[in-house]
């Protein structure tokens, strides 16, 4: 059999076609109709004449008429930016007063900025103990003297002693050596008037060396105190 092309359509679209197909088919038998019964004068076909006139007036307004568009899609409204409660923003991470580091700075140790805003206060270990010691050494105490006072001129800090050594020796040893060593400079401190809630102290042996432990002047490097200042909200 021949194929012949097929229009698809939407529904609405054959209900229009449908329409102007009995439109057409009205037109052509209905009106002649009625236009001879009205030269005829007769009662009963004026009244089908009528009837089909009115009926025609409908078709023709369902033929021509198109369905009403669909609603437009209203964009989602945009959420209300809302102003920031006074107060209720975050507070900045706190820092260290200019003062307490220009202090710490003037202390006798040598000074470096850590991470975070902390400072970081070096005492070679050949100052700030005698050989084998685990007593703080007189020349040690004004630079701790002068550490503690700034601290308690200036609030708002934490502070955690390390103590470390060399590699020569045995590890155990050495790591009971920083240990003991870290927690004499954090009581001296303390003595100082520092607040012991403030303060910790930890040896860390010889497992963070800043220089060559090859050397004598590596080893000495590593030979070490070292008091990190941290800010903190008091």
């Amino acid at each position: 059999m021949p194929m012949h092309d097929t229009e698809v359509r939407e529904p609405g679209e054959r209900g229009r076609s449908f329409a102007k197909h009995v439109l057409v088919c009205l037109m052509e038998v209905a009106v002649p109709a009625g236009i001879q019964a009205l030269n005829e004068e007769n009662p009963f076909m004026k009244f089908g004449t009528s009837l089909a006139a009115f009926v025609v007036t409908m078709l023709t307004a369902c033929a021509t008429s198109a369905p009403p568009p669909p609603p437009a899609t209203q964009p989602p409204a945009p959420e209300e930016s809302r102003a920031p409660i006074a107060g209720g923003s975050a507070q900045a991470n706190p820092v260290l007063p200019a003062a307490l580091r220009k202090r710490l700075g003037e202390s006798g140790a040598r000074m470096a900025d850590d991470a975070d805003g902390a400072l970081r206060m070096t005492l070679p270990g050949a100052i700030a103990f005698a050989s084998g010691s685990r007593i703080v050494s007189q020349p040690a105490r004004p630079i701790l003297d002068r550490i503690a006072q700034a601290l308690l001129d200036n609030p708002g800090w934490r502070v955690a002693v390390e103590g470390h050594t060399d590699s020569v020796g045995r590890e155990l040893f050495n790591q009971e050596l920083s240990r003991q060593r870290a927690t004499s400079v954090m009581d001296y401190l303390i003595d100082q008037g520092l607040d012991a809630g403030k303060l910790e102290s930890v040896g860390r042996g010889e497992h963070a060396p800043i220089a060559d432990n090859a050397t004598a002047k590596g080893r000495a490097a590593n030979r070490r105190i070292e008091i990190i200042v941290t800010p903190a909200a008091d």
